[in-house]
């Protein structure tokens, strides 16, 4: 299911934020929509999504706004799986309950992320900030890989056939980096620098 709405409006910040549950994975994404409903960058990011849980076709369900329907279709142009769209109808709002249930948890996630930020920082986050489209992905890229199933299992474990193992830091801590230079024979200059977290470069798995 995709949705398409503001987190949040009520601390004065208003990102638009696409957000996708996967039903048979229980995997979630979201990203920044800096244009709403008209953002190609927001529909490639999708689109590279859906191809990485590893569906040949899918059906991408999304409700009555014009704007969502609209990215879907920029989606659907972009992705290499199959796509059906389907609109669901105004009033069918169980059908609808894992989009917005995702919606609701990035906001919150996005929220708490940026409050950890500013508060460590000391810096308050502006909407137009290059950090937001990082702390947004960041509550459903944890999610696909720490939340568990029903059945003992997490989404990435699903999509990936092995538990995530991967290093996690805090946003914006002060980390030591590993250069990947190709200049091998390079021993004298150190290959490690101090740096900032971000997220590990990945859009689902």
């Amino acid at each position: 299911f995709l949705d398409d709405d503001e987190a949040k409006k009520g601390d004065g910040v208003g990102v638009k934020v696409a957000a996708l549950g996967d039903k048979a994975t229980g995997a979630e994404f979201a990203t920044q929509v800096v244009k709403k409903g008209r953002e190609t960058h927001a529909a490639e990011s999708i689109a590279r999504w859906i191809e990485r849980i590893g569906h040949k076709s899918a059906v991408l369900t999304t409700d009555n706004e014009e704007s969502v329907k609209a990215l879907a279709k920029m989606v659907k142009t972009k992705c290499s799986a199959d796509l059906a769209i389907r609109t669901n109808p105004a009033k069918d709002s169980k059908s609808a309950a894992l989009g917005e249930t995702v919606q609701g948890i990035v906001g919150k996630s996005f929220l708490t992320l940026k409050s950890s930020v500013e508060q460590a920082t000391g810096e308050k986050i502006a909407k137009t900030d290059s950090a937001v489209a990082w702390l947004v992905r960041h509550g459903p890229w944890a999610r696909t890989r720490f939340k568990v199933r029903s059945d003992g299992t997490t989404p990435y474990e699903i999509i990936n056939g092995n538990k995530y193992s991967g290093d996690v830091c805090k946003h914006f801590e002060v980390i030591m980096a590993k250069e990947m230079k190709k200049d091998k024979k390079d021993k004298m200059n150190s290959k490690w620098h101090k740096s900032i977290w971000l997220r590990v470069r990945t859009d689902c798995t």
